[in-house]
C-alpha cells in the first residue's frame, strides 16, 4: 500500500536493480511462461512490461529510448525466460 508507483503495471529502480510488477501482471507473465505456444495478447503484454522494466534496470531512463530498445529486446527476454 505504501508503494509510490502502485498505480503503474510495473516499475524499476536502476539504483537497486529491483523490478516491481503488480500482482495481476506477474500472474499473467507466469501463465505466459507456462504455455508460451498459446499465449494470449494479455500474456504477451506482460512480457512487454517485464522487458520494459528490465531496460530501466539496465540504466535506460529516457522512456522514448527504452521503448524502442525494449521492443528490440522482447525476443531476447523471452528466450532468457525459457520460451522456446
Amino acid at each position: 500500500m505504501l508503494d509510490p508507483a502502485m498505480l503503474a503495471a510495473g516499475h524499476a529502480n536502476p539504483r537497486t536493480g529491483e523490478i516491481g510488477i503488480q500482482k495481476p501482471w506477474c500472474g499473467t507473465l507466469m501463465s505466459y511462461l507456462a504455455h508460451p505456444a498459446r499465449a494470449t495478447d494479455l500474456e504477451i503484454q506482460s512480457l512487454n512490461i517485464f522487458t520494459h522494466e528490465s531496460m530501466h534496470v539496465r540504466g535506460e531512463i529516457e522512456r522514448g529510448i527504452d521503448r524502442v530498445r525494449g521492443r528490440a529486446a522482447h525476443y531476447r527476454a523471452a528466450k532468457l525466460l525459457g520460451v522456446s
